[in-house]
């Protein structure tokens, strides 16, 4: 998780103990609600932050953020299509999402991070009134959380730190360690390899598993985009999980 040498962690929130009661709320998964908290113990948010996420897909980790951190504003970004996703799509979860009580303090963006931290929608256009100078440093943390994957090049996410570095303050970066200490956790490692083999082969893929980067390599495109790191932490997973199965 690349920082600044300056950030200063405060007290992590409390996790809350009814994640099945909110998940249902909310129309959220129990065991993505559990992980994305967790997650969220390390990311040196304080409540009052102003918030960037890239990569919000249907709004899971947006939705958890919003919950924790109730006087922070979010800027939700993905590129994705608002018609992609079953049984929602991505832009039904937009919306249900801006439905809630919460849903002031949420601003959907459909856009890559490029695209958005230089003023512009998903068509390439300019928003008025914003240019990269007047958004200088105007995030106190941007979080990409288990979104990399989705990425198409290293390029891409090279791109996307240092549009990030100029516009935050800090980065916070939750992804898959391709590791596992359990037989069947592994498999699922070498399952997401080989899928990213083969969609590397296809021209203009759109699968969720194109670019399984090690953690290594995150932290190195990192460094070369100007971000120093400051704490890394590794999370087990509960065997719940939906993810890979």
């Amino acid at each position: 998780m690349p920082f600044p040498p300056d950030h200063q962690h405060p007290t992590p929130p409390p996790i809350p103990t009814l994640s099945p009661a909110i998940s249902t709320a909310h129309n959220l998964l129990p065991a993505q609600t559990t992980h994305r908290i967790a997650i969220l113990q390390h990311s040196g948010i304080t409540n009052g932050n102003n918030l960037l996420e890239i990569g919000c897909g249907q709004g899971d980790c947006t939705t958890v953020l919003a919950l924790l951190y109730p006087n922070s504003h979010i800027d939700a970004i993905d590129p994705g299509a608002l018609d992609y996703g079953a049984p929602e799509t991505l832009g039904q979860a937009h919306k249900r999402i801006k439905s809630y009580d919460f849903g002031n303090r949420v601003s959907f963006h459909q856009a890559t991070p490029v695209q958005f931290l230089q003023g512009g929608d998903s068509d390439g256009k300019k928003e008025k009134g914003t240019d990269v100078e007047k958004r200088e440093y105007a995030y106190d943390i941007a979080i990409l959380c288990h979104c990399l994957w989705y990425f198409p090049s290293k390029d891409d996410v090279l791109a996307t730190f240092k549009a990030a570095r100029r516009s935050a303050k800090h980065l916070f970066i939750a992804e898959w360690g391709l590791r596992s200490n359990t037989p069947q956790g592994q498999t699922h490692v070498l399952a997401a390899l080989a899928r990213a083999a083969c969609e590397s082969r296809i021209p203009h893929s759109t699968e969720n598993i194109r670019l399984p980067l090690a953690p290594a390599t995150i932290k190195e495109l990192a460094g070369k985009a100007g971000w120093t790191l400051e704490e890394e932490a590794w999370i087990v997973p509960g065997e719940e999980l939906e993810d890979a199965r």
